[in-house]
């Protein structure tokens, strides 16, 4: 994630910090900015279309991220195989 010049990751756990934003990691200097950001992240994203690459998620690791009652989740996009020709 990149804002104002800074980067760093959305997200740890993968998807259970997209049900549970709260949770933190060792990872998160502060927390509750941690969290803030988690939130602002996934409710930007929710319901979009955008594709979202979790580098840190288990598989599935690619889908884009919907709003499932009062959390978001991360709806699997397939991978897809293509023909290689020779």
């Amino acid at each position: 994630m990149v804002d104002g010049g800074d980067s760093g990751a959305g997200g740890h756990q993968g998807h259970r910090e997209m049900t549970h934003p709260a949770i933190t990691s060792c990872a998160d200097i502060d927390p509750d900015q941690a969290e803030a950001t988690r939130r602002s992240l996934l409710t930007s994203l929710a319901d979009t279309g955008t594709l979202v690459l979790g580098t840190h998620f288990p598989p599935p690791t690619a889908g884009r991220v919907i709003t499932y009652g009062d959390v978001h989740r991360l709806s699997p996009v397939p991978a897809v195989r293509q023909a290689v020709s020779h």
